[in-house]
């Protein structure tokens, strides 16, 4: 069967022990062209004071892919949504939150195995859920949460990670 789309198949190698989770996240309110070489961003743009660092604590930050596809119009893109949740409801957090409810982003995400991807490449980020609550009982959380959405029509592309320290 001839295929029409240009791609190559190279195999996978089975990989170590691997830790799930996020670390850390950038976020920028600017929109940026990266340099991709050999399948990686090398070079992201921008200046270092355009990222802002969101810090969490363990467990409680996700990134997840997901491949949109309707072959009966021929279409496909990737739904990438990143989930943070914030401990203890304050107004810094209160104010922090309502500015990424309503922006548009580029963002650099930090997992757990110390590798960098990039978010916002074909599209802006936006918040597409979130909200915050006091909890009901005291193991419950107390904080915000907000779900960071990216459209694309790739995977997110790893970023280099001396092209991130020369921007964050």
């Amino acid at each position: 069967m001839a295929n029409l789309c240009d791609f190559t198949l190279s195999g996978m190698y089975l990989d170590c022990a691997s830790m799930a989770g996020v670390k850390k996240v950038y976020i920028s309110q600017n929109e940026y062209t990266p340099t991709i070489e050999n399948n990686k961003i090398t070079e992201i743009g921008g200046k270092s004071g355009e990222w802002f660092e969101y810090r969490f604590r363990p467990q409680t930050a996700s990134m997840e892919i997901v491949l949109n596809k309707d072959a009966t119009v021929g279409s496909a893109y990737y739904t990438t949504q990143l989930t943070m949740s914030f401990n203890k409801m304050d107004t810094a957090k209160r104010l922090e939150m309502s500015a990424l409810f309503i922006g548009q982003f580029s963002v650099i995400v930090l997992d757990q195995n110390e590798t960098y991807w990039f978010l916002g490449l074909s599209n802006p980020v936006e918040a597409v859920d979130g909200g915050g609550g006091t909890g009901l009982n005291f193991n419950d959380a107390n904080g915000y949460n907000i779900v960071l959405q990216d459209l694309s029509r790739k995977i997110p592309y790893e970023i280099d990670a001396d092209a991130v320290l020369e921007v964050i």
